[in-house]
């Protein structure tokens, strides 16, 4: 089922490079499968995701695993939004383009910044400043060794990391040191480091956030035309 779930994810592989991931990642328990679409759940996230050309086929399946009650789910089409809102019960959470980098050259790193990985002893401090997850979530990214700080003349700048369902995020700089590169250089690390890893680099870029918009633009990310949508 997995050849088949990603012939037709490769239709479209920059928008459904998060489904591509968890497969070649060996996380995903693919709950359907068909040349109209795919419904997986990554394991590692418990996130559901699901990409339907045939809308009504796509809402047979969630119907189909309603009973999981999908803690979170991430769709691509419009219209099912529409229906998991209205027979899930989901709302929507976050609008969004897909950035993946496709290049084989690694971008290239300045190297102002001294990076580790973050323990648990930084838990504090990362979620002082960055509360888009969950402490539950937070401990695992950290636990899991997917969270990196970046720290200038010893002195904790920033950081970034990936979220369990494998795409790149947390990026966050401190007040006082905005403006001077910091974040396109944990973002050049992370790139390498995923890529290091055998992992296609991606993440996703709320459809208001300029910001991210010219950072994805000028480290050379390729973003989608589509848009995304999380519910919960």
């Amino acid at each position: 089922m997995h050849k088949g779930a990603e012939s037709y994810l490769n239709k479209n592989s920059i928008l459904y490079a998060g489904l591509l991931q968890v497969i070649q990642r060996e996380t995903a328990e693919i709950l359907e499968a068909s040349e109209d679409g795919v419904f997986l759940r990554d394991t590692v996230s418990d996130c559901f995701m699901l990409a339907a050309d045939n809308i009504r086929l796509g809402e047979q399946w969630l119907k189909a695993h309603g009973n999981r009650r999908y803690p979170l789910l991430l769709l691509f089409q419009k219209e099912l939004v529409r229906f998991a809102g209205a027979y899930c019960r989901l709302s929507p959470m976050m609008e969004c383009f897909q950035a993946v980098y496709i290049k084989e050259k690694l971008p290239a790193r300045r190297g102002n910044l001294t990076i580790r990985p973050a323990d648990i002893g930084d838990f504090s401090f990362v979620s002082s400043h960055y509360g888009m997850v969950s402490a539950e979530e937070l401990t695992k990214i950290i636990r899991r060794g997917q969270l990196f700080i970046g720290s200038h003349d010893g002195k904790p700048v920033g950081f970034i990391g990936e979220h369990l369902e494998g795409s790149m995020g947390l990026l966050e700089i401190l007040p006082g040191y905005r403006g001077k590169g910091y974040g396109m250089e944990l973002e050049s690390f992370m790139i390498c480091h995923m890529l290091e890893k055998g992992q296609r680099p991606f993440c996703q870029i709320e459809t208001d956030n300029s910001n991210s918009m010219r950072l994805q633009r000028k480290l050379g990310l390729t973003i989608s035309e589509e848009r995304m949508y999380w519910m919960e």
